[in-house]
């Protein structure tokens, strides 16, 4: 039994060595690839205490050299690891990015490994570093491989263009949201539709014409793209999801992006569809949880419309 006076960070407090936690880090890398983990597959989403994660935390010299020997070695898997590592070193907050410790050094050594890379998953790595960098020297270099042949690339290359306000970065970011890849399109039209705030008629059209998309994910996030920029097209698509959701697929299992965008469009068209899907939420069974917090926004949202459509409330006012 512990003593009462241990805290639950001093019980959490991670006292492996850095050389254990690069083995072990090596190991999550391998594990990542080969779809062992039981965390999501994507490369830059880890476990919390990881070991990737603690290295990421601790920072410091002797784990930014460490890494960058990493980035030298012939072994892919150990390239990965590297570069992994110098992307998020020290896990600054976006808008510190640039003024944190190694920003320049990471950067540079993280831009000459794209420039020579070949292993793919190696690559792809290299890009989503360089996605958490967030340095524009990156985007001519990313660019060049949006048409690279393996779908892992390409995914990379989506999330490392993710936030530009930058012309070369939107074409190529519209270009990968018509990806064959599903994940390609996924994030790729995530980035065109709630990381930038441009809008342009290219924009909107790439958007649109994800509103068909056979992919769930895709296809939310054009609605909310749309619905953002308030593109009227994505409305009649998107009251046919939500009709399709309460007929088809269990609440418990609804996701959020439809009824975010339902909030974003603030169509009075969505409100009667948005109520029945509230009947259909049992809340005995089911927790109160971010979904359903989700879809009390979109009612509240689209009631106000549907009652300034009406003549019956104030737009400004609370129904």
């Amino acid at each position: 039994m512990e003593p009462a006076d241990v805290t639950v960070s001093e019980r959490q407090r991670d006292t492996r060595t850095t050389d254990e936690l690069i083995a072990a880090a090596l190991t999550e890398v391998i594990a990542m690839e080969n779809n062992e983990s039981d965390e999501s597959d994507d490369s830059e989403i880890l476990a919390p205490l990881s070991a990737l994660t603690e290295l990421h935390r601790r920072g410091g010299q002797e784990i930014f050299e460490r890494a960058k020997a990493l980035c030298q070695s012939s072994e892919p898997h150990e390239r990965q690891l590297g570069a992994l590592i110098l992307g998020q070193l020290g896990i600054p907050h976006p808008e510190e990015r640039a003024s944190s410790p190694f920003y320049a050094e990471s950067v540079a050594i993280l831009l000459g490994m794209l420039a020579r890379e070949q292993d793919a998953a190696t690559l792809s790595d290299i890009a989503i570093a360089l996605g958490h960098r967030g340095d524009p020297s990156a985007i001519a270099p990313l660019v060049s491989l949006r048409n690279h042949p393996n779908a892992d690339v390409r995914y990379g290359v989506a999330f490392a263009l993710m936030g530009y306000e930058d012309d070369r970065a939107i074409n190529a970011l519209i270009a990968l949201s018509a990806d064959e890849e599903d994940k390609v399109r996924d994030w790729a039209t995530f980035a065109l539709g709630v990381q930038i705030s441009t809008d342009t008629p290219a924009i909107r059209d790439a958007l649109a014409a994800r509103l068909g998309d056979s992919d769930d994910e895709a296809r939310g996030e054009a609605f909310v793209g749309l619905a953002r920029r308030h593109d009227p097209r994505m409305i009649a698509p998107l009251l046919a999801d939500l009709n399709d959701l309460l007929t088809s697929v269990p609440p418990d299992q609804w996701g959020t992006l439809c009824f975010e965008a339902a909030e974003e469009s603030g169509a009075s068209q969505l409100h009667g569809v948005l109520l029945r899907m509230r009947l259909a939420w049992d809340t005995a069974a089911i927790q109160h949880d971010w979904r359903y917090h989700a879809l009390e926004d979109a009612i509240r949202t689209t009631d106000r419309n549907a009652s300034d459509t009406a003549g019956g409330v104030d737009g400004d006012e609370e129904p």
